[in-house]
């Protein structure tokens, strides 16, 4: 049986400018007035740099890294990340590393705020797209917004994905940890999962 490891996380960075007005070297902490200071502690490079030690180490042994292991790097819009916010900078970036482990990973909300067609953003991807993650315009559950999944859907079986499909799905609120202290979360741990079946399921039926 084929087996195949994914490494996923956000690995997002705050603009350094301007870099004069910081007072300590990234990631070192230091002690000021009483107070640990540490610049960027809180982001996710730390957990980058050891997963690319590790695959370091594999190449070492093996002389490869094993085809088992990829490695996407995601396209988010541009109110959360500055650095590839569309699918043809996904695809630049895929071709500029030139590695068979290395793709494109989608996701429908993010293309619905960058795209001028989501459907031939994806057909563009055709053999670097290797994971998608889908959510309606509002971040529920596709078919409870304004996003029409058929063309997605069509666009995906013209290119012969073959990959996973993840539902990356937020409450309806401005804070997600803070609306699951203050809210029932029964209906988006039941509804939500239940509606993305079912909206998919049945777009899926019909083409």
């Amino acid at each position: 049986e084929k087996k195949e490891l994914f490494v996923y996380n956000h690995y997002d960075v705050q603009d350094p400018d301007p870099l004069d007005q910081w007072a300590s070297d990234p990631f070192g902490a230091e002690i000021r007035d009483g107070y640990v200071y540490a610049r960027g502690a809180t982001d996710d490079k730390g957990n980058l740099y050891a997963n690319m030690k590790a695959l370091e180490v594999l190449k070492e042994l093996l002389g490869e890294v094993p085809p088992g292991i990829k490695l996407f790097v995601e396209v988010w819009n541009r109110y959360d990340t500055y650095l590839l916010n569309r699918a043809e900078q996904g695809r630049a970036f895929v071709k500029m590393v030139n590695k068979p482990n290395v793709g494109v990973m989608l996701d429908t909300f993010h293309l619905n705020i960058e795209e001028v067609d989501m459907a031939q953003a994806i057909l563009d991807c055709k053999g670097c797209l290797y994971h998608l993650h889908v959510g309606d315009s509002n971040r529920a559950a596709p078919g409870m917004g304004h996003m029409d999944f058929r063309p997605i859907m069509k666009a995906l079986a013209e290119i012969g994905y073959q990959g996973y499909v993840t539902m990356e799905l937020v409450p309806p609120g401005a804070d997600p940890e803070t609306y699951e202290e203050l809210h029932d979360m029964t209906s988006f741990f039941e509804e939500y999962p239940a509606v993305s079946l079912k909206t998919l399921k049945a777009i899926e039926a019909a083409l």
